[in-house]
């Protein structure tokens, strides 16, 4: 029998944190499972958008943890945190389409948690 791990995602929390008009809806499903060591993809949908900033969080008790940012066509892997550097992706050419899914690689119970996704633009 394996042993899953659930990925809860939250919603459109930046416009309850007021980050400004520049942020795009995004849509994401309510949870995500994964096997551990296996892969989990983490939906998030919004309009398609050029020179777009994706940022995925992991919500923590105390804090945020960068997860994957995706500044104007490029992933900044040196702002990511060490416990995700080189275990997340995004599907190549998809964010500036509207999809910016992000794949979590070697999912571990640490990685069991609350995570946003979102996305700003300069349109």
């Amino acid at each position: 029998m394996s042993r899953t791990v659930a990925l809860l995602l939250l919603t459109q929390l930046s416009y309850l944190w007021g980050l400004g008009t520049d942020e795009l809806p995004v849509q994401l499903p309510a949870t995500s499972e994964a096997v551990l060591g296996g892969a989990a993809l983490l939906n998030c949908t919004y309009p398609p958008a050029a020179d777009l900033i994706l940022y995925w969080t992991r919500l923590g008790p105390d804090s945020e943890r960068n997860v994957y940012i995706y500044y104007r066509g490029e992933h900044l892997a040196s702002h990511d945190d060490l416990a995700y550097r080189g275990r997340t992706t995004v599907p190549a050419g998809q964010p500036g389409r509207g999809d910016g899914a992000l794949w979590l690689h070697n999912v571990t119970l640490a990685d069991e948690g609350r995570y946003r996704c979102r996305v700003k633009s300069d349109r």
